[in-house]
């Protein structure tokens, strides 16, 4: 096995289980993690058109990826996408502040005080970590986490491109292992098989999203 073919075939492990842990189900609102990628938002106006949600909050200002990449908040940019893909205004809230996980947890449920149910939307290599974020941090609501089907490594974001993805799923993982600690997050036993494959590329350098 070259490097190379290594090197994806780890990243893939990450990949697949990261995002396996997805799931919808009728809801209060549909809250939208935004991002680099605009499939996610076009996912989520997928879930409001098919009548999961009445209502969708788009929650982000800007990240790591996105502060050099667009010169407004990303839920702004999100929200120009929803109204495109036939989304109503009055359907759209907007939480324009996060810049983490944790914030588009807390920020959206100031925003949503009665909800019960609440399906996340997020990118696939995120599912797994905002999922532990929301068991933390919005323990009241049934919360789902959801996502569109990206197939890797075709699939992945040109925005940021493969090398960038690997290197932001490899800084994921880390912190399902470190941020129990601080309170982020609940904590979650990851496989022998998923910590290999994050050693590896560990090891191999994928280091400049981790903290």
């Amino acid at each position: 096995m070259t490097q190379t073919t290594k090197t994806l075939a780890s990243a893939s492990v990450l990949w697949d289980y990261m995002s396996s842990f997805q799931s919808a189900a009728p809801s209060d609102a549909v809250v939208l993690c935004c991002s680099y990628d605009l499939r996610v938002c076009d996912h989520a106006c997928g879930l409001i058109e098919s009548n999961l949600a009445p209502r969708i909050v788009l929650s982000g200002d800007a990240g790591n990826w996105t502060r050099d990449l667009w010169d407004r908040p990303e839920a702004h940019v999100f929200r120009d996408r929803a109204i495109a893909n036939g989304i109503p205004s009055d359907r759209i809230l907007v939480e324009d502040r996060a810049t983490n996980l944790g914030e588009n947890v807390r920020f959206s449920s100031v925003l949503l005080p009665e909800a019960k149910t609440v399906t996340f939307v997020t990118k696939p290599s995120t599912v797994l970590r905002l999922k532990l974020t929301l068991q933390a941090q919005w323990p009241d609501v049934e919360a789902h986490v959801s996502c569109p089907r990206v197939k890797f490594p075709d699939g992945v974001s040109d925005t940021v491109g493969l090398i960038g993805v690997i290197n932001e799923i490899v800084g994921d993982v880390q912190r399902i292992q470190l941020y129990p600690d601080r309170g982020y997050q609940v904590r979650h036993e990851l496989p022998a098989g998923v910590l290999k494959a994050w050693n590896y590329l560990v090891r191999e350098g994928f280091v400049h999203h981790l903290i």
